[in-house]
This record gives structure tokens, sequence and C-alpha cells, in this order.
């Protein structure tokens, strides 16, 4: 992911705001996202956000009008990651369009 500009902002003690935390949906398709929210019985977008959130110096802000959403994207906060499962997020790449969309 953008690891290098967030290990950057964390050796700076900058606070790194994620927007667009689930990347417009694209994190809900990703197969290892998708193998890993269904082994804690949480939805992709839960797992990818508690994900965000769980690291240093970062917050995220969600956005969304529909109600269901919002009670998801506060289930992602009960919900706690293996070393193991987090290690596996950290190797997803993410298409440069996503990345830095035009």
């Amino acid at each position: 992911m953008l690891n290098g500009d967030l290990n950057y902002c964390q050796e700076e003690d900058i606070l790194l705001t994620a927007y667009s935390p689930i990347d417009r949906g694209y994190l809900l398709d990703v197969p290892t996202i998708v193998d890993i929210a269904d082994k804690y019985e949480f939805t992709p977008a839960q797992f990818a956000l508690n994900w965000l959130i769980s690291q240093k110096n970062v917050i995220a802000m969600p956005m969304s009008t529909n109600r269901e959403h919002l009670e998801e994207n506060l289930g992602a906060l009960e919900l706690e990651i293996s070393d193991s499962d987090l290690d596996i997020l950290e190797d997803i790449e993410l298409p440069e369009e996503i990345l830095f969309p035009a």
C-alpha cells in the first residue's frame, strides 16, 4: 500500500487522514481481504477499516449517509486482528489509479 508515505508520517509524528478508507469499494473485492474477513465473521469493509485505524497516526473518515453502512463502519472497532493476518494485509498491492486518483 502506501507504506513509504505512512512510514514517513509515523516517523515524523504526522497524522495521516484517510478520507476514502475503503478505496471506493476496491478493497471489498480483494480475495485476501474477503477470506480473512470471513474468518473473523466481519464484512470486508469492517476488516479493511479496522486494519487502517490500527495503524499508528492514522485516522479514517469513511463517508456514508446510509444507516446500515454507518453501523457497519462502527462495527469495525470491535474486531481484533491477529498479527499474522495483519502481516498478510501489509503485502496487498493496490493499483496506481486507486492510490492516486485523477
